[in-house]
């Protein structure tokens, strides 16, 4: 029956009727006299649900009436306690079997609203220091005994979360003998049931609109992704983890199994989740941030995600997914799960020793990371690190020896590299744009300094720049240094060099296992510097692909090309070394390609990245 009259809704469907009206909704539910009847079960409460849903509901065949906790009101902000006035409305509350509850307040009453307690009686009293009252939390304290009989005779809760009101409510009574003397105090909004109490689930504030969905190929994963662009949440919410020797054994009062994150937010906090039911307790939880369009959210979690969770409580439901679930299939195939079960934990786990040494990988190169990242000492210590991995041993980071030596830091240079037989000054700075000229030549002032103190001719400057350091290294202008400055480095023996050139040196170096004799010389250049090491010779470019033989065109122009030679292509980051294997020209097998020729190469590079106009160079000496 329930499948003929959402048939109805395909024309809606196909106007995203997720940001449509309520009316809309009620309009094309109702296209058949089918759907004026009411379906006994399950029988479904609105706790101030405020839009069109219980019409919307009741137009689609469902039991629905509409309830509420009651509305936060405001009072004269004073000093003290004052009796709450309770407004809450439950009708039939005991006979519902699914209850659906928004926390989000709407708006605070402007109406007043009183309530006397003779002096001496018990009643419940609220702080009004703040100039409201949310009665709400007497209501869901009231209401949670008979909420949890619901709970457990396989009904379903579903909430709309929000951060509750800090609003202070007691029991207590007020006379002439002993005053005004508590007896209970934090009542919560969250209480109206056991599971969701403060010291069983904590909620905490929180608000924004970015939601990811947790697992968004399950049935309520699809559907709560459909929803997500009218999402917003107002809270985070974490079960009390339940421990014993160190190993979670259950959340709130349930076990660990039963509580299911269907979406967090930004920091990977809950926004979205449920609990399913165990051996101790029966019955579902759903929690969901803010919704905007309720109506259509909640018509479409009650017909096509609830039947399938506890098809008992929808017996008019055509939903007949239920017997797809394991307990209905015949031991061979439960069997077969059982399998499947076990290659997902083993597979998990082997995943997670994967990431385990992802993790370490990561943490050996993280310096990579900074000399494209970072300014300041985090990146001299980068740098640092990089000139010891790329073979330099002496290698000294000058404010830490001052450090040692009791000093204070002279604004010198952050480096001294004292390897034979040139000594190298290093000058390093991470800037948001582009390098100053003063951040360009700052280094070579100490050059006079340190030749009087160490007595030594020859010593080279180099400043190293991380430019444009907020913005993805590849995207960066690969001329940072003015000409006339790159110029005048010519002439004073100064070296520059981006963070980036030195971080595709050190990839390159590592990955192609260079010696050190093949980049030591780079850092004595003058002007803007290379990183070419010194046993590549220029050959020429890439002037063709031919993708249907899996070869590469290379023009040759300075350096001949040999058969079993071990050439290079400059890519982005690293350098990517081949042997030529076969070597052609129009098509003839060659010993060597000589110059103005186009010597044809098959390699297994593809044609993504050996791309027109990349320079290529061959090995002088092959490291072997």
């Amino acid at each position: 029956m329930f499948n003929k009259i959402w048939k109805k809704r395909e024309t809606a469907e196909e106007n995203n009727l997720t940001g449509q009206t309520g009316k809309e909704v009620a309009r094309l539910a109702t296209k058949t006299d089918e759907t004026q009847k009411y379906f006994k079960h399950p029988k479904i409460l609105l706790i101030d649900i405020k839009d069109e849903s219980e019409k919307v509901l009741k137009s689609a065949g469902f039991n629905v009436e509409s309830g509420t906790f009651g509305t936060p009101y405001k009072v004269e902000q004073v000093a003290g306690y004052i009796p709450v006035a309770v407004t809450s409305e439950l009708p039939n509350r005991e006979e519902q079997e699914i209850i659906i509850i928004d926390l989000f307040p709407k708006e605070t009453s402007e109406k007043t609203r009183t309530k006397t307690i003779v002096q001496g009686d018990k009643g419940f009293w609220s702080r009004c220091n703040q100039g409201f009252i949310d009665p709400r939390p007497v209501a869901t304290f009231s209401a949670q005994s008979t909420f949890e009989k619901i709970l457990n005779r396989n009904g379903i809760f579903v909430v709309f979360a929000d951060n509750p009101f800090d609003t202070e409510i007691v029991w207590a009574s007020d006379n002439r003998t002993y005053g005004f003397q508590i007896y209970q105090s934090e009542f919560e909004l969250w209480s109206f049931l056991n599971t969701l109490e403060q010291s069983n689930f904590i909620v905490k504030n929180s608000n924004g609109t970015e939601i990811k969905i947790k697992n968004p190929d399950t049935p309520l994963g699809r559907f709560f992704s459909k929803h997500n662009a009218s999402a917003t949440f107002t809270c985070t919410f974490f079960p009390t983890e339940l421990t014993q020797y160190g190993k979670i054994i259950g959340y709130s009062n349930r076990s660990p199994e039963s509580w299911v994150v269907t979406a967090v937010n930004k920091y990977n906090e809950p926004v979205a989740g449920f609990f399913t039911p165990d051996k101790e307790h029966n019955g579902w939880i759903f929690i969901f941030p803010h919704i905007a369009a309720k109506a259509n959210f909640l018509l479409e979690f009650l017909r096509d995600i609830l039947p399938e969770f506890a098809p008992e409580l929808f017996p008019y439901s055509d939903n007949k997914t239920w017997i797809k679930r394991n307990e209905y299939q015949p031991k061979s195939v439960q069997d077969l799960n059982i399998k499947i079960e076990q290659l997902e934990v083993e597979t998990k786990q082997k995943i997670e020793e994967i990431n385990e040494e992802i993790q370490q990988e990561k943490e050996k190169v993280e310096y990579q990371n900074k000399l494209l990242t970072d300014d300041g000492d985090s990146l001299v210590d980068a740098v640092e690190q990089t000139f010891k991995v790329l073979g330099f041993v002496n290698v000294i980071n000058v404010d830490e020896e001052y450090k040692k030596q009791g000093k204070t830091n002279s604004n010198d240079e952050d480096l001294q590299i004292r390897d034979e037989p040139t000594s190298i000054l290093v000058e390093i700075k991470g800037v948001a744009g582009f390098p100053s000229d003063n951040d360009s030549r700052q280094v070579t002032k100490h050059i006079p300094i340190r030749t009087n103190e160490w007595r030594e001719f020859g010593i080279r400057a180099l400043s190293i720049i991380n430019h444009q350091k907020a913005i993805p290294a590849l995207d960066r202008d690969k001329k940072p240094f003015r000409s006339l400055i790159v110029e005048s480095a010519k002439e004073q023996y100064l070296g520059l060099l981006t963070t980036f050139d030195l971080y595709r040196l050190v990839r390159s170096f590592l990955k192609n296992n260079w010696k050190h004799e093949n980049i030591k010389d780079l850092f004595i250049q003058s002007g803007h510097i290379s990183i070419v090491p010194t046993h590549y010779q220029y050959v020429g470019k890439i002037e063709h692909f031919w993708e249907n033989v899996g070869a590469v065109g290379i023009r040759v122009e300075e350096n001949p090309i040999k058969l079993d030679d071990i050439i290079s292509f400059e890519l982005p980051i690293e350098f990517e070394e081949i042997k030529v294997n076969s070597l052609q020209v129009e098509k003839i097998s060659v010993e060597i390609a000589e110059i103005s020729m186009l010597a044809g190469i098959k390699t297994n590079l593809p044609k993504e990245i050996l791309k027109k106009g990349v320079r290529v160079f061959r090995i002088i000496t092959p490291n072997l």
